[in-house]
């Protein structure tokens, strides 16, 4: 389990930036060799962008990160996201029921349009994440709890986006019946 930083890619090796595998080295002190059994390194089930961060599993197990990230598989990832604007209780309802309905994501980098099956959006959710995951709220930004099972490709931002808004904070805070460990400081 890891603690992804913000800042950080999900990649073995980055020109740009710095990776969770540095990041992993940096805090545990052992190198990546020490993790990597019959030629199989250790790798992330699953990716967060450099702009989020959160629970990310580190794993040198092929199938069981396969298993994780397939979407058939229905493994829930749920996620606290801080919003750039404020959005009235009736917005709120209509843009959780037509997440939970499925939309479409517009297009965003190399990825055109792309139908995203049902995402659960709970804007009333307990104060105690917010607190448990030092999530910086404030009195404008509305925080919402997202639970989904795909995963595509900036799916939650997308998703806000087409809600004509954006995310300013994202964070994963479990996959499964993982939690994060909020002892773990981000990059840990």
């Amino acid at each position: 389990m890891m603690n992804k930083k913000k800042g950080s890619v999900c990649s073995a090796v980055s020109s740009r930036r710095k990776t969770i595998f540095e990041d992993f080295v940096e805090n545990t002190g052992f190198s990546l060799e020490e993790f990597s059994g019959g030629g199989v390194k250790l790798h992330s089930a699953g990716r967060l962008d450099a702009e989020s961060e959160g629970l990310i599993l580190l794993t040198n197990d092929g199938l069981f990160s396969n298993y994780l990230t397939r979407p058939e598989n229905h493994i829930q990832k749920k996620y606290i996201a801080v919003l750039e604007k404020d959005i009235s209780p009736l917005a709120k309802k209509e843009f959780s029921k037509r997440a939970e309905n499925g939309v479409f994501l517009p297009p965003e980098k190399k990825f055109g349009e792309q139908f995203c099956s049902s995402i659960i959006l709970d804007w009333d959710f307990s104060s105690e994440l917010i607190k448990k995951y030092s999530v910086p709220v404030k009195k404008n930004n509305p925080s919402c709890l997202i639970t989904l099972e795909e995963g595509k490709f900036h799916e939650i931002r997308r998703l806000f986006t087409l809600f004509e808004n954006s995310v300013i904070f994202l964070k994963r805070i479990s996959t499964a019946n993982v939690f994060l460990d909020e002892k773990l400081l981000p990059g840990q």
